[in-house]
C-alpha cells in the first residue's frame, strides 16, 4: 500500500546551512525509496536574520501548505518541530479531521519560548514520534501523552553511504581526531580543543578536524590561527552531508563532547561515525549511552571534565592495535541497529496503523 504523505517543516538543508533539517531530508528520501509518495513543504534558514523576512517565510509556509492540503488528497500529515509547525498541523486537522496527524518532536521543541498550546496539539494528533526513548521520557515528563507514540531515529543511518574504508593518506605517525557539530559552547567545541592541547605524544602528529559552523566560528578560527603548532588543526567549515564519510574515515576517534543533557535528542553525527567504524569518546549524558558502550565501541567521560576527556584519548591511543580493531568492528555493529531501511519500514507500518 502506497501512502501519500504531506511532510511539513521549518528546516531544510541549504548551501549556507547544509545540516539544517538534514534528518528530515533523509527521512523523505528513505520513505520514497520504500515506495511512499511525499510532498515536502518547508522553509530554509537563509536570510533569517531579518525578522520581516522570517515572518514572510512562515506566511509562505502556511499559505502553500493550506493550498496543497485543500487541492490534493493526503493519507498522512507529518509535521516536524512542533513548537514551530504545531499550530499549522492543528489547523489542518480542523480542516480535515479524518486525515491522521503525525507530530515529530525534536530537541529544541521542549525548550521553546513560543507561546503555543502544545498539549492541545498533542491531544489532537494521532501519532507522536520521538528520536529516542530517552527523549520520549522527557516529553512525557512535560506533557500528557494520550496518543500512540513511536521511536524513530530521524531517518536512520545510510549504512551504504557511511561505511568503513581505508584512507591511503593516513600514516601510523598521525593521530586523527574529529569533531562534527555546531560550534557552540554547549556542544563542547572548547572542551574538545582544550583536551587536545593537554595531550603529549612527542613522536606523533596530532591532527584535529573540526567540521561545522556556529556562534563560536570566528573565535575558533582565531584560536587556530594563533595556535603554536602542538596540535595541527584543520577547520573544514560546513561540509556537504554526502562528503562526510571520507572525513569520518580519516578519524582515528570521533569526539562527541556535547553538554546538552536536556535537549540532545539523538546525535546522528555520532551514529554516522560509528557506521564508518570509528570509535567514539562522548559525554555521560543519557542519550549517548544508547550507542556508546564504555570500553566496547568507545569511552564515556564526565561532561565538561576536560581532564577526563584527555585521559580517554590517552587510554585509546595506548591500546593494542588488535583491541582497537575490535572496537572499530563493534562500532559498525552498533550503528547497524539504526540502519535507515530497517527503522523506516517500521515507521511505515506505524503510519498504516493509524489510518
Amino acid at each position: 500500500m502506497t501512502l501519500k504523505i504531506l511532510m511539513i517543516s521549518n528546516a531544510a538543508p541549504s548551501k549556507q546551512h547544509p545540516y539544517s533539517g538534514i534528518f528530515i531530508y533523509n527521512t523523505i528520501n528513505v520513505l520514497k525509496k520504500n515506495g511512499q509518495k511525499i510532498d515536502w513543504i518547508h522553509i530554509k534558514k537563509d536570510l533569517k536574520k531579518y525578522r520581516i523576512i522570517k515572518i514572510m517565510k512562515y506566511v509562505y509556509l502556511y499559505f502553500k501548505t493550506i493550498i496543497f492540503f485543500l487541492f490534493y488528497k493526503y493519507d498522512i500529515i507529518h509535521i516536524h518541530f512542533i513548537s514551530h509547525t504545531g499550530l499549522l498541523g492543528l489547523l489542518l486537522k480542523k480542516i480535515k479531521p479524518k486525515v491522521p496527524l503525525v507530530i515529530n518532536f525534536h530537541g529544541s521543541d521542549l525548550f521553546s519560548s513560543r507561546e503555543i498550546p502544545i498539549q492541545s496539539i498533542i491531544s489532537n494528533a494521532d501519532l507522536l514520534i520521538s528520536p529516542s526513548t530517552i527523549f520520549l521520557n522527557k516529553i512525557k515528563k512535560k506533557y500528557e501523552i494520550n496518543i500512540p507514540y513511536y521511536i524513530y531515529p530521524s531517518g536512520g543511518i545510510d549504512c551504504d553511504l557511511f561505511y568503513p574504508y581505508k584512507i591511503n593518506s593516513k600514516t601510523n605517525s598521525e593521530f586523527h581526531l574529529g569533531y562534527v557539530s555546531r560550534l557552540t559552547e554547549r556542544k563542547g567545541i572548547w572542551d574538545f580543543i582544550y583536551a587536545l592541547e593537554k595531550l603529549n605524544f612527542p613522536k606523533i602528529k596530532i591532527i584535529a578536524h573540526i567540521i561545522g559552523i556556529g556562534p563560536e566560528t570566528d573565535r575558533v578560527k582565531d584560536y587556530i590561527k594563533h595556535s603554536k603548532g602542538k596540535i595541527y588543526f584543520n577547520y573544514h567549515g560546513s561540509i556537504n552531508h554526502k562528503e562526510l564519510p571520507k572525513f569520518y574515515n580519516k578519524f582515528d576517534l570521533f569526539i562527541f563532547p556535547t553538554k546538552r543533557s536536556d535537549s540532545e535528542s539523538l546525535g546522528l553525527v555520532a551514529l554516522e561515525a560509528l557506521a564508518c567504524g570509528i570509535p567514539i569518546i562522548g559525554t555521560d549524558i543519557p542519550i549517548t549511552k544508547l550507542y556508546i558502550k564504555d570500553g566496547y565501541n568507545g569511552f564515556i567521560y564526565k561532561k565538561g571534565n576536560i581532564n577526563s576527556l584527555t585521559n580517554c584519548l590517552q587510554k585509546y591511543y595506548k591500546m593494542e592495535s588488535n583491541l582497537k580493531d575490535q572496537m572499530k568492528s563493534n562500532s559498525r555493529e552498533i550503528a547497524l541497529n539504526f540502519e535507515k531501511n530497517k527503522v523506516t519500514k517500521k515507521l511505515i507500518n506505524k503510519y498504516k496503523d493509524i489510518l
